[in-house]
This record gives structure tokens, C-alpha cells and sequence, in this order.
């Protein structure tokens, strides 16, 4: 039902398993919820009915650019399955209360009124979220005590001065490491061990005499020399084992 420029909705009939409501102004939706939604894009829609408090067991995707804080809080708390959130320009102050922990992405963007600890504790809150995007949402520091399942960490767009030295010894798994248009004044890297470092992107940052560019180099230069030390020890070790047995001849 996308573009219809609807304004209200039918009954809808289960099973459905995909509900999009991009371009039609709705507003408020008041037909109930089908249990077997899998993903639903609450484009345009501001309030749920409030006699949808069913759990949905296969709701994985949930997009929204304007539902009400109360509204999505009890729609998320109900999908105990959910993989993936975003939340686009809904001017929220903080995350959704009672997020599933089951949740491996996370796009919070363009949410001016967000406060600096809004996404604190996200390694309690989701310890398996792989890719957190919180993108123009002014934030002046990154968020305290995120899970090092983290794949990418997107955080472009803000007022972020500057980043933990240890940063990247947070995230071992960590290739994208977004952080455009900011405002720090070294490169993430700095003071920090690099091997393993991820995908760097700072372009648009105050930061004199260093590029993007610079710090994926010096990422491979560290990433090759940590694959030499692993290449020696094992030489040492083979070597070792060799002289044992020989020995023992």
C-alpha cells in the first residue's frame, strides 16, 4: 500500500507478513495489527491502536519515521524476535524502552533532541548488535559501554569531539568505522594498538595532516607485520617441537 495516499486502512486480514505504509498520511492507524507481520514500515503513522498488545513472535523489521514515543515503546516491547529497528526523524529523547535483546541492527538517525546517554549500555541492553547507525543526531561524545559484537559503527553527522584511545581494542570484530563529519581533531587511532583496525572514514573532521587514506594505510602496514610475528612464533614453535623429537631420537 505504498503511495496510495491513503487515509485510513481496511481490516486487514492475517496471515500478512509485510505491511508498508510509506506515502499515505495517515496519521493514526487504527486497524489492529496482524500477529504475523514480519516487517512493518510505520512510514506516516503517528499512533497505533491500542488494542494490538499481542505479542508478535515473527516481527523482525520495524522502520518509523513519526510514531509516538508510547506508541513504538509498546510496539517493540512485543516483538520478543525483532532483528532489526530504525527510528528516522521522530525528534525522540531516548531509545525505546524494553528493546529485544535478539536486535542486530540499529538505525537511529536524525533525532536532534537526543540526549548524549540516550544509547549508553547498549552491551547490557543488546549484546548481539552487530551494526548501530546513530547518524545527525547532534551527539557530542560516543555512547559509553557498547557491545563489542559491534560490526560497524556508524556515527557521522554529529558534534563529536573526540574518541576513546582504546577504541578499537573495544570492538574485535569491528570492519566500519564511520565517523565523518564530526568534529575531532586527531584520527581514532591514536595512541591505540591498530592491529586488526577496521575501515576508518573521518573526512570532514578538523583533523590537520590526516586523511582517511593515511589511516587505512597505516592499518594495513599494522596488520601485516602482526601476520609476520604470528608467521615467527610458529617458526619458533615448529622449531621447538622439531629439537624435541629429535632429542627424544
Amino acid at each position: 500500500m505504498e503511495d496510495c495516499h491513503l487515509t485510513s486502512l481496511p481490516t486487514l486480514i492475517a496471515p500478512l507478513g509485510t505491511l508498508i505504509s510509506r506515502g499515505n498520511p495517515l496519521g493514526r492507524f487504527d486497524a489492529p495489527l496482524p500477529t504475523t507481520l514480519q516487517e512493518f514500515d510505520a512510514e506516516g503513522i503517528e499512533y497505533l491502536p491500542k488494542t494490538f498488545y499481542a505479542e508478535f513472535r515473527t516481527l523482525k523489521v520495524v522502520s518509523s519515521t513519526s510514531l509516538k514515543e508510547d506508541d513504538l515503546d509498546h510496539l517493540v516491547a512485543r516483538a520478543k524476535n525483532l532483528d532489526s529497528l530504525t527510528v528516522i526523524v521522530c525528534d525522540r529523547k531516548r531509545l525505546p524502552y524494553d528493546l529485544p535483546t535478539t536486535i542486530k541492527f540499529l538505525h537511529f538517525a536524525d533525532n536532534s533532541h537526543l540526549t548524549d546517554d540516550a544509547m549508553d549500555d547498549l552491551a547490557d541492553k543488546l549484546p548481539k548488535l552487530e551494526k548501530l547507525v546513530i547518524e545527525g543526531n547532534a551527539l557530542k561524545r560516543l555512547p559509553r559501554n557498547l557491545p563489542p559484537s559491534l560490526k560497524e559503527l556508524i556515527v557521522k553527522n554529529n558534534q563529536i569531539e573526540e574518541l576513546p584511545d582504546n577504541i578499537i581494542e573495544r570492538f574485535p570484530k569491528l570492519t566500519l568505522l564511520d565517523m565523518e563529519n564530526n568534529k575531532l581533531e586527531k584520527p581514532p587511532m591514536a595512541g591505540a594498538p591498530l592491529s586488526g583496525l577496521p575501515r576508518v572514514k573521518i573526512k570532514g573532521n578538523p583533523i590537520p595532516n590526516n586523511t582517511p587514506r593515511d589511516a587505512n594505510r597505516i592499518a594495513e602496514l599494522e596488520k601485516e607485520l602482526a601476520h609476520m610475528k604470528n608467521l615467527f612464533t610458529k617458526l619458533l614453535t615448529d622449531k621447538r617441537e622439531d629439537e624435541k623429537s629429535f632429542t627424544h631420537n
